[in-house]
């Protein structure tokens, strides 16, 4: 089969979409995540080693890959405890570290949002990104972090009391949304959510300031999780009938990371 990425003739492998940390971060080591849906008759399934897709990149190319899923998973997992709240710890609108590589966690967070377009996992379907799909690939192919304007990026935290959560925030399916008539995609992590512009309007100024930039901090913007749009979804996959055995499993200890 012909890597997506290379182009050549090769055997492919399971390529991971959304890299394995961010599945294994916020459970409990004991039972592997399970896809959920909310539409009738979609049964609950495990997903032992999260979203992979086996028709898309060879061995080598998926290594290159994997050097920025490494940074972003250190850095938005391992580090996490070390963003600091700004304005203050008393009234925080978000959190802070003074220095990363802009370099990896933008080739990270595009490369993510380039393998939901190529996949055909059911679970990306939604991620179509048109003639922007050429140049997104080319800047994965030549490893080029591109313009902070040109796929401006955003990311954001969900909390749980001012904290972030160790376990409980599920990795849930990508969607398209506009912002003041710019197109985004929103990319779930888990506690962290990844927001890419993809078309050539601008972001609004209040998150432009706060988007990945070189030689500047790193911002998550803080969102409360009960109260999101996302814990709302996930209410009302709780109770779709097919899951009610999944989550009545779930408050006796089972992995939190159902999506």
């Amino acid at each position: 089969m012909t890597c997506r990425l290379c182009k050549l003739d090769v055997p492919l492998i399971e390529a991971h979409i959304i890299p394995k940390p961010f599945f294994r971060a916020y459970g409990d080591g004991t039972r592997a995540p399970k896809l959920l849906s909310n539409s009738a008759g979609v049964r609950p399934k495990r997903v032992r080693t999260g979203f992979y897709d086996n028709g898309i990149l060879c061995g080598e190319c998926d290594g290159r890959i994997g050097i920025w899923d490494q940074y972003g998973a250190d850095l938005l997992i391992r580090q996490l405890g070390s963003f600091q709240p700004f304005p203050n710890a008393a009234a925080p609108v978000g959190f802070i570290m003074p220095k990363f590589s802009y370099d990896l966690l933008r080739l990270f967070v595009l490369s993510v949002l380039w393998r939901a377009h190529i996949s055909t996992h059911e679970a990306f379907k939604v991620v179509k990104l048109g003639p922007y799909a050429v140049r997104l690939e080319r800047m994965i192919a030549e490893a080029d972090p591109g313009d902070p304007e040109e796929f401006c990026t955003v990311l954001s935290g969900f909390t749980v009391g001012g904290r972030f959560p160790g376990i409980g925030v599920p990795i849930m399916d990508p969607f398209r949304e506009r912002w003041a008539g710019a197109n985004a995609y929103r990319i779930s992590l888990g506690v962290i959510t990844a927001y890419i512009k993809t078309d050539k309007a601008r972001l609004p100024d209040a998150l432009e300031r706060m988007s990945l930039k070189p030689n500047a901090p790193l911002y998550l913007l803080e969102r409360d999780f009960p109260s999101s749009s996302e814990a709302r979804v996930m209410r009302e996959v709780a109770r779709a009938p097919q899951n009610a055995r999944a989550f009545n499993r779930t408050k006796r200890g089972a992995s939190p990371n159902d999506t």
